[in-house]
């Protein structure tokens, strides 16, 4: 099953120095070829990107006070995420809830931090 808007899926951590699994959350239509997607972390100091905050109870992976990672956002192919998913080098979790993902597609106009290709995707789907 093709990821949508609003699900979310754990990495592999394998891109991260600490090994650690990560939340994505898919945040556009997956209708064409080209899906954004953006990570959420741990809040660790206030230097960090605070555009938007995913607190717990916001979704069930979410288990300390965390940020959205505007500057690590990406543009995925939609063919690559299905093949991650067949392979399991990513596991799909929980879907966000819709108030929470409202609020972090928002983010990606606030931050500096967001990639203009993820921008320009989210405005042309109308989510921005």
């Amino acid at each position: 099953m093709a990821l949508c808007r609003g699900d979310t899926y754990l990495d592999d951590g394998s891109a991260c120095p600490t090994g650690d699994r990560h939340l994505w959350v898919v945040c556009s239509d997956c209708k064409g070829s080209s899906v954004v997607v953006v990570s959420i972390t741990t809040f660790r100091n206030e230097r960090q990107d605070k555009t938007c905050h995913v607190d717990v109870g916001d979704h069930p992976f979410v288990t300390h006070t965390s940020i959205v990672l505007y500057h690590a956002a990406e543009v995925r192919s939609a063919t690559e995420l299905a093949r991650s998913q067949a392979s399991r080098t990513i596991r799909v979790r929980e879907r966000m809830p819709p108030h929470v993902l409202d609020s972090i597609v928002r983010g990606f106009v606030d931050s500096p931090h967001s990639p203009p290709e993820c921008v320009a995707i989210l405005e042309d789907q109308g989510y921005v």
